[in-house]
């Protein structure tokens, strides 16, 4: 599961099985841009990820956040270019950050 809640912007509590996620939410998932069309983004296929519907709402058009440890504007967790388990773990079902990149995304 963690591979693909990788494109997933906020934090979130992971079920073991995406069919629980579809029985519980109404729009289970988005097509997100990963970087938005007001940005310059395509909408072409590697532009494109899965998100929950909260995540990508909570994301909106942001390319960067700041982190909360050090206030310091950072780049969002980009699932195309990172691999979620440099910057992520997933404990007791809950999305952890573990670099500047993974906490301007989850809010650490």
């Amino acid at each position: 599961m963690p591979g693909f809640a990788s494109s997933c912007g906020g934090v979130r509590t992971i079920t073991a099985n995406i069919a629980d996620w579809q029985e519980k939410e109404v729009l289970a998932f988005h097509v997100e841009h990963v970087i938005s069309r007001q940005h310059g983004g395509a909408d072409a296929a590697d532009n494109l990820a899965l998100a929950c519907h909260h995540c990508n709402l909570h994301k909106g058009p942001n390319l960067a956040g700041l982190e909360s440890q050090t206030g310091q504007l950072t780049r969002l967790f980009h699932p195309r270019l990172d691999k979620w388990e440099e910057h992520f773990v997933e404990r007791e079902s809950e999305v952890i950050g573990l670099t500047a990149i993974a906490c301007a995304t989850v809010r650490c």
